[in-house]
């Protein structure tokens, strides 16, 4: 007899039972329909669940089990299952782990602020400070302490904001002043893979420190490790813990807009504060004022000028970055082209110390103008010692070294400052194909191979890519190369090394082969591997999905509305009464229809009144009083409930619908008097309309009612006054209103005044915020403002940059949109493969889909 199954494993055969009986929904059908009912959960969390990867918690279970039902056709898990579920997820947390005390670490008292990477500060005369400055408190550091006020259960908190702005000293500062933090042991694993080593060992009570979180949150392990993360800071036997993190700015968005376990960790774990880059001139005004400033602080005050980044300037960030941008003398040229390739080498995701003979085999390709012409044989040697060496306090580059024992530097690290603004100020050049060369030929490691291969592939450097699967020679990058392979026409020798891996029951390479073998119609082979993966794994969900599915183990019941339900077609009406009169709503729902089917409406508004005298009143009677024809009672309802909650939007709203559809427009028109009332506005807009009262919206439009506006907009556009729309928005946006700018720019770009959409879609992008951003881009790509669109790509913004990609793809510029795609711009690689499904006759475009390009954006040879 087989063993009993664990808690964990009965857990998911009940929860895979239910997702079997919902017709296996995607995770973000899931969580939409739970989200509709009130259960917020993370996209990451309900995928874990889906693939059985870590023990739920009850949160997380309540939204599954109520989006699944919302998605199913029949009747609801019975409270038996539910009460069996939440038995077994109970002994499958407890059996998980016991807690465990933190062995590694030690209180913040015992580390200094340096290994900590708080920035050093300069002094007067341009070297390092001996002790950290006197610590100057900000905005952040209030917020800082308010959250870090109960540290009872677990908690993270990320400080967001460029480099040298203060964010890791305000860290070190709040734990060490706080009497509980202060004791606990403090870890801080460096990067993601550390992070995950070391996260089982993280007990109750202990500090994780995550300076520079993309070093956990970006590249190959990132994934795991927020995931990791998220478990850590849901378990409750593991609390509490605080994570402390930083993050610039760009990383925090980069992260948000994507749709992964990272994300769902920034969103739905952590508490965001963001730290102000300037001091603020009031702040300012009380450190002169105070006879205890240092001198120091004030000298960086000084340098800092109208802009007032004083943390910058202590750390030598701006003197760094105008030493890079303005070379002075030949060696400084030298030293740019040598920091220009490790800056390269950090924009595409190497990371750690870099190899000096890196850097010196790329450097060539980044020497400018008369310094490539028959540069001294010494050049490169000059050129590494002006980059190492300190001006003003900080260098361009640091030397490490890995290796045991005394010897030459191995490693260089880029300060963070100049990295950050290098990234800027490189943000879409092109990287040397040298440095790809000497990425390949210098970089070992299995997860900096397969992050380097990952960039390549997304600038469709596909070859390049291989490069580094190939050296990184382990079952997840040879898998990687099997699926650049396939997409290269070279399914027969992707399948060849994916099979020699299955053969060594390598769990991946087995699933690998399942779905490639499954991917249409699965045969005998494709379930063969699945069943070796179960055997191998335990795991028999690839099997489950190619064989016929067995009949569900989910113990269902009939639903509460179709039991009441059953007692209409059972003829039971007086029991249907008698809990309709109780104050049972769905009973009268049920009731009142039945009764205005029969034709009944009299006792079907008895009920209703009735029911005004034992129960609660609401939206759902207002509702059957309208559906029983009954709306004066709708209306005197709505009154009550407006005067007893005034200025509740939702009954606003309702009100102003129901008097516009009962034809009460004077009552209305007092309504909308009120400027507070916007949804009356809005109903009484869309009344006029409708009975085309268009003199009367033009009067409205004119004192400035945006909602006559967008109803007069819509008449005028059906009826050749695209003219008049265009002179009443151009009026409002004079106003400075950003709705006022979008729509007036949208009106002149479908209608051909292309100049003045763009000078109003910069004005509304202008004014902040992601949706402006990309709203701006969208109107200039489709007014054709490719110079626009330019300068705004090369300032960094990546909405620029996909609405060029479109805009090129849309005016079949493919050369143009090649040079993008190797910049990582990942519509460019999209449109790009999109025109190629539209163009199967076109030899160049079937090139790049089977090889690449080059790291020039020109079509790539065949690859070995």
């Amino acid at each position: 007899m087989p063993p009993a199954p664990s808690p964990a494993q009965r857990l998911r055969e009940l929860l895979d039972g239910l997702h079997e009986q919902a017709g296996r929904p995607g995770v973000d059908k899931i969580r939409e329909q739970a989200e509709l009912l009130g259960r917020e959960v993370g996209r990451s969390a309900l995928y874990q669940l889906t693939k059985g990867e870590v023990v739920p918690n009850e949160s997380t279970v309540e939204a599954f089990v109520a989006g699944c039902t919302a998605l199913m056709d029949g009747p609801e898990p019975s409270s038996a299952w539910l009460a069996e579920v939440e038995r077994v997820r109970e002994a499958a947390s407890r059996d998980r782990r016991p807690p465990v005390q933190t062995r590694a670490g030690r209180p913040i008292s015992g580390w200094s602020a340096q290994h900590l990477h708080v920035h050093k500060a300069l002094n007067q005369s341009g070297r390092v400070q001996a002790a950290l400055p006197r610590y100057v408190r900000r905005a952040h550091d209030d917020a800082l302490d308010r959250c870090l006020t109960e540290v009872s259960s677990s908690l993270m908190l990320v400080l967001v904001a460029d480099s040298s702005t203060g964010k890791t000293r305000a860290l070190f500062e709040a734990v060490s002043r706080h009497p509980e933090l202060s004791t606990w042991p403090l870890v801080f694993p460096r990067s993601a893979t550390a992070l995950l080593n070391q996260i089982d060992e993280f007990g109750p009570r202990t500090v994780v420190w995550l300076n520079d979180l993309h070093n956990h949150l970006v590249g190959d392990n990132s994934q795991l490790a927020a995931t990791a993360l998220q478990e850590l800071l849901s378990d409750a036997n593991r609390g509490p813990v605080v994570v402390l993190g930083t993050l610039w700015r760009t990383t925090w968005s980069g992260i948000e807009g994507g749709a992964s376990a990272e994300r769902d960790l920034l969103l739905h774990h952590a508490e965001r504060i963001d730290v102000e880059e300037s001091f603020s001139g009031d702040l300012i005004k009380t450190l002169r004022d105070d006879p205890a400033t240092d001198r120091d602080l004030l000298l960086a005050i000084d340098k800092a000028g109208d802009e007032r980044k004083v943390i910058q300037t202590m750390t030598g960030g701006p003197q760094l970055v105008e030493r890079y941008t303005a070379p002075v003398s030949e060696d400084d040229h030298y030293a740019r082209a040598i920091t220009t390739a490790a800056l390269d080498a950090r924009r595409v995701g190497l990371s750690g110390p870099i190899a000096p003979g890196l850097l010196l085999a790329a450097a060539p390709s980044y020497l400018d103008g008369r310094y490539r012409i028959n540069p001294p044989a010494d050049w490169l040697a000059r050129g590494m010692t002006a980059a190492t060496t300190e001006k003003f306090g900080v260098a361009a580059l640091t030397e490490h070294r890995r290796d045991a024992g005394a010897g030459p530097s191995d490693g260089l690290t880029i300060h963070d400052y100049l990295d950050q603004q290098g990234r800027q100020l490189r943000t879409r050049q092109l990287v040397a194909p040298a440095l790809w060369t000497a990425l390949v030929d210098f970089v070992d490691g299995e997860e900096q191979l397969i992050n380097l291969g990952n960039v390549a592939q997304w600038r469709l450097l596909t070859g390049i890519a291989a490069r580094f699967y190939r050296k990184a020679n382990t079952a997840k990058a040879t898998l990687k190369l099997a699926d650049i392979l396939v997409e290269s026409g070279r399914a027969a020798e992707a399948v060849r090394l994916a099979d020699e891996l299955a053969d060594r029951d390598e769990p991946a390479a087995l699933r690998w082969m399942t779905g490639y073998l499954g991917y249409d119609e699965p045969g005998e082979l494709a379930i063969a591997y699945a069943r070796r993966v179960a055997e191998v794994t335990g795991d028999d969900t690839e099997l489950r999905k190619l064989l016929p599915p067995e009949p569900s183990t989910v113990v269902i019941t009939p639903s509460e509305y179709a039991l009441k339900e059953a007692l209409v077609q059972q003829n039971r009406v007086s029991e249907l009464v008698e809990l309709a009169d109780g104050g049972d709503y769905l009973a009268l729902d049920i009731l009142v229809h039945h009764l205005l089917e029969n034709g009944e409406g009299d006792r079907a508004a008895a009920h209703l009144r009735r029911w005004e005298s034992v129960s609660q009143v609401g939206f759902g009677l207002v509702q059957l009083y309208e559906e029983a024809g009954l709306a004066e009672d709708a209306l005197r309802i709505l009154r009550a409930m407006d005067e007893a909650d005034p200025g509740n939007d939702d009954i606003q709203a309702y009100l102003a619908d129901l008097l516009a559809r009962s034809g009460k427009v004077d009552e209305l028109r007092r309504r909308a008097g009120d400027p507070a009332d916007s949804r009356a506005q809005s109903s009484l807009a869309r009344w006029l309309a409708a009975h085309n009262h268009i003199d009367e919206l033009r009067s409205r439009a004119a004192a400035d009612d945006w909602s006559a506006a967008r109803e007069l907009t819509e008449w005028l556009l059906d009826n050749d006054g695209v003219s008049e729309a265009m002179t009443l928005w151009d009026r409002l946006a004079r106003t400075g209103d950003r709705w006022a700018l979008r729509r007036a720019a949208e009106l002149h770009a479908d209608h051909g005044d292309k100049e003045e959409a763009s000078r109003l879609a910069k004005a509304f992008g202008d004014s902040a915020g992601k949706s402006s951003r990309r709203f701006r881009a969208q109107i200039l790509r489709r007014v054709g403002d490719h110079q626009s669109l330019a300068t705004l790509m090369e300032e960094g913004d990546g909405y620029a940059a996909n609405e060029m990609a479109t805009l090129l793809a849309e005016q079949g510029r493919y050369s143009e949109l090649r040079r993008l795609a190797v910049r990582e711009v990942f519509e460019a690689r999209w449109r790009l493969g999109q025109a190629a499904e539209d163009h199967p006759d076109d030899r160049e475009l079937q090139a790049i889909v089977r090889y690449g390009l080059d790291p020039t954006g020109e079509p790539a040879q065949p690859w070995a």
